[in-house]
């Protein structure tokens, strides 16, 4: 039963370190990302968000920021879901 509660150790430790991204340079990345054209496009939908809505930008950000995180969220349970149930028929089968 050790060699189980070591192999069982061992994996989940492997399952979690492959987890970590193997990029050391946050703030490299980020300037790209925030110089990036679909980046830019977002600072805009920002601004034309909140002159349409009449609020400030920042409450503009956190609603859109918002309905994405709310859409992705659905459709990682959705996607969740669905592997769950393919995985429920072969396994009757």
């Amino acid at each position: 039963m050790a060699l189980a509660d070591s192999t069982t150790k061992s994996f989940n430790t492997a399952l979690i370190a492959t987890k970590i991204p193997t990029l050391l340079n946050y703030s490299e990345k980020l300037e790209l990302l925030l110089q990036s054209p679909p980046f830019q496009a977002i600072l805009q939908a920002i601004r034309n968000y909140s002159i349409e809505a009449g609020v400030s930008e920042e409450q503009a950000s956190e609603e859109i920021v918002k309905s994405f995180r709310d859409i992705d969220q659905i459709w990682d349970e959705y996607i969740f879901q669905e592997g769950l149930d393919k995985l429920r028929t072969h396994l009757s089968n």
